[in-house]
């Protein structure tokens, strides 16, 4: 038994049989990934994963940054997620060394709880604008949720709202 798993550690270079059947199942799908795609169950429990902008066209705006650490997001340690970096592909940028980046962004997390009330009051801000933006009430759309039709309280109309989530 001893032989067997010294010969297959040997065979895949010192990487796990379960690595090396992830990479090759990774080589054989022909379809395009999206360089943003946060693979599935790598986030852990009570997280939740996002992309921050540090840059826009090559122009730094650091103050993206610092708006979403004001409202909890923290950086992802990159030592949780090696494989989603460049260390260890040569010459590392300094600037970005630690931090795991795609483009202009960072990868970014928070806790479910906080993400939870900023869809909440994202769904209330989208809830208010629909409301209360003229023209609706001859919208061709079958919402009937323009002002001429809504006569509840804001309150009432966003806790009976659906946005299909």
């Amino acid at each position: 038994m001893a032989i067997q798993q010294k010969d297959e550690i040997r065979a895949f270079g010192g990487r796990s049989k379960e690595r090396r059947e992830a990479e090759i199942r990774a080589v054989q799908n022909m379809e395009y990934t999206d360089m943003m795609r946060i693979p599935d169950g790598i986030i852990p429990r009570g997280m939740v994963y996002g992309w921050a902008a540090y840059s826009v066209y090559g122009q730094a705006r650091p103050e993206r940054i610092w708006q979403a650490r004001l409202k909890g997001w923290d950086f992802v340690p990159v030592e949780r997620h090696p494989e989603m970096t460049f260390q260890g592909l040569g010459e590392v940028d300094p600037r970005t060394s630690g931090y795991i980046w795609r483009g202009g962004s960072v990868l970014m997390e928070r806790p479910v709880e906080l993400q939870q009330i900023a869809d909440q009051a994202m769904d209330k801000l989208n809830f208010t604008t629909l409301i209360t933006t003229p023209g609706l009430e001859n919208s061709q759309y079958p919402t009937q949720i323009g002002t001429q039709f809504y006569s509840g309280s804001l309150e009432e109309g966003y806790k009976n709202a659906s946005f299909g989530g």
